[in-house]
């Protein structure tokens, strides 16, 4: 019983020992770990970061796959940019259309304009003259019927006397264009007969509105022998056509004086 005794406390004994003698390697060797780097292997995922552009449009191309480094400032994704390059271009024709006009404001008006300005300054103060006329011999008629007769010859002279000085302004009209088109075009030759073509057209047009006043007055005088009671409706008529005519007289004048003075500042 003291030899089973003696051989159980041997064997006690024996594993206590390896089992503090286990535990001092283990010790050791958590300790030697804590100051070594920790290694495994494994994927490590990284946030996800949404990147987009500050316009909207459809993407064109894609310059970088998942997964590939890039820098700062690299081009990442390219839109499709015709519609900008049409607003662009609409913009770029809009400042060269604000710049032509702007040169054209420096530059005043041009002598051209100027003469048909003119011309209609002249064909207003002949309109008027003729509404005047109109309007004075209205007067006289309705004061002295028995004057009438000698009105209407006066008028029909005037109409042949419009008739022929529109023929004639017609006539220097084709002459100053057939003298044009013989010069080069643009030179300076061109541009010479060319004012002297618009000065004669504007000769034309004060030529027509002289025979339209005088076959107006011809016509007046004519309704007022044929309806002698219409005597004091015809002359309130040619006072509200003399009115009329002052008021395109001012109107014309004014467009006449801006195009002399040049744009303003504003």
């Amino acid at each position: 019983m003291k030899h089973i005794f003696g051989r159980l406390g041997w064997a006690v004994l024996t594993l206590v020992l390896a089992l503090m003698w286990t535990g001092s390697r283990l010790q050791a060797q958590e300790g030697h770990n804590k100051s070594a780097p920790l290694q495994a292997s494994g994927v490590i995922r990284a946030r996800e970061v949404t990147i987009a552009s500050e316009f909207t449009g459809r993407v064109r191309t894609v310059s970088v796959n998942e997964g590939d480094s890039v820098t700062v400032g690299a081009v990442l994704v390219a839109l499709d940019d015709d519609l900008w390059r049409a607003n662009l271009s609409q913009a770029e024709a809009a400042v060269q259309t604000a710049e032509a006009e702007l040169s054209g404001l420096k530059a005043g008006a041009r002598p051209e304009e100027i003469a048909v300005a003119e011309a209609q300054v002249s064909q207003a103060r002949a309109a008027l003259a003729g509404a005047q006329a109109a309007l004075k011999d209205a007067t006289a008629t309705r004061q002295a019927p028995q004057e009438l007769e000698a009105r209407l010859v006066a008028a029909r002279t005037q109409v042949a006397g419009a008739k022929q000085a529109l023929e004639a302004a017609k006539a220097e009209l084709n002459r100053a264009t057939f003298e044009r088109d013989r010069q080069p075009f643009n030179s300076s030759e061109w541009h010479a007969a060319e004012f002297r073509r618009q000065a004669a057209a504007s000769a034309v047009t004060a030529a027509e509105a002289d025979l339209r006043a005088a076959q107006v007055y011809w016509e007046g005088l004519q309704s007022i022998r044929a309806r002698p009671l219409t005597l004091l409706a015809a002359e309130h008529k040619a006072a509200g056509a003399v009115q009329i005519a002052a008021a395109a007289l001012a109107v014309a004048e004014a467009r006449l004086a801006d195009l002399r003075a040049g744009p303003q500042p504003e």
